[in-house]
């Protein structure tokens, strides 16, 4: 069994709601099926460091905050750190007018195009990483795709660095891919042309070719999480489905003892 951190945003946090009777029982979304709390239950010891809403950038704040704590009792033999990507939108000034819960029709344009913007983002996470692994080279990541795909070339990052899932919603539920990263900023219930006029908008000189095809893969993802069983929120997958994310984890972390997560039923409240 293992020491595990686990970070990320709301993908990876163990309560969606602030209603007890969501949290326990009739919910899509139960604390006990979290990722968090499914790894305690297969034995591992795990401190939850997810905060829903979070950037990249400000996971890697958190994760440099614990293993720079005084207090190195636990971080000083931490085993993994299991990380979900989320949007590089949030590294931006549109995350932060999102995060600020104006209309998203209505956020303001930021400084460059799509992909300066992307591509700016992405290299200072990338930079971000290496920094981090270089200041604790013995730390392995775990990484999941979750509200969007893991999106840097992890070969870039060390042996240390080892993808389990570049789209977990992909390749396990058939979820049509978040690849601009914008599904939760962009307006969804728009036509595929308004929303090319707000990524034109937001996204200053970005062609208007691009913008079309973002347009079409948000309302693709629209339309497919609102057809699936498994995103009763539409944007967050159901935490019943993280089970073959643990079995992965728990196969990563020791081959030998082919742990099985446990199942929704296993953990079932008395009637």
């Amino acid at each position: 069994m293992a020491n595990i951190i686990v970070a990320g945003d709301s993908w990876s946090t163990s309560q969606l709601t602030s209603n007890a009777n969501d949290i326990f029982e009739g919910c899509a979304y139960p604390a006990q099926l979290s990722v968090a709390n499914r790894l305690r239950s297969s034995g591992h010891f795990v401190h939850e460091a997810a905060r829903g809403g979070d950037s990249m950038l400000r996971q890697l704040d958190i994760l440099e905050e614990l293993f720079n704590s005084p207090s190195k009792r636990m971080y000083e033999s931490v085993d993994y750190v299991l990380l979900s990507w989320t949007e590089w939108y949030r590294d931006t000034e549109l995350g932060i007018s999102v995060a600020n819960g104006g209309p998203v029709e209505s956020v303001p344009a930021i400084s460059s195009d799509f992909l300066q913007e992307r591509t700016q983002v992405l290299d200072q996470v990338e930079a971000r990483f290496l920094e981090f692994s270089s200041q604790w080279p013995s730390v392995p990541f775990l990484h999941w795709g979750g509200q969007a795909p893991v999106s840097i070339d992890m070969t870039k990052l060390g042996a240390q660095h080892h993808v389990l899932y570049k789209d977990y919603a992909l390749e396990e539920w058939d979820a049509a891919p978040n690849n601009s990263h914008l599904y939760g900023a962009a307006p969804r219930n728009v036509s595929i042309r308004e929303c090319t006029k707000w990524a034109q908008r937001v996204f200053p000189g970005t062609s208007k070719e691009l913008a079309n095809t973002i347009a079409v893969e948000i309302h693709q993802r629209y339309r497919s999480l609102l057809t699936l069983d498994h995103f009763y929120d539409g944007g967050h997958i159901n935490f019943h489905c993280y089970a073959p994310l643990i079995t992965l984890v728990n196969a990563h972390i020791d081959p030998e003892e082919h742990v099985t997560a446990k199942t929704y039923s296993d953990f079932a409240w008395p009637k």
